[in-house]
């Protein structure tokens, strides 16, 4: 997956940390789907505040990409040299 990608949440990951509502967050995002805006140390960053209801940069969740399913792939290339999305 790649920055721009759209995933939608499946599942919550197994192991959260405990506290500040990150159980509640992560089950308001399954089903959902969101843009990847970040790739770090093999995880994936959403911005997801829009599940709780507000402004999607409010709140950002890093996730596993084995909870996700990717939706719309973006960043491949046609041979004319445009950038296409592809339905997954």
């Amino acid at each position: 997956m790649v920055h721009g990608d759209r995933v939608e949440v499946a599942v919550v990951p197994e192991s959260l940390p405990s506290g500040m509502g990150t159980q509640a967050l992560f089950e308001a995002c399954v089903g959902r789907v969101f843009p990847v805006v970040g790739i770090e140390n093999g995880l994936l960053e959403l911005e997801v505040g829009e599940a709780v209801g507000e402004e999607s940069f409010m709140h950002s969740i890093w996730i596993e990409p084995e909870c996700v399913v990717c939706i719309v792939r973006l960043g491949e290339v046609h041979a004319r040299g445009r950038l296409s999305c592809r339905l997954v």
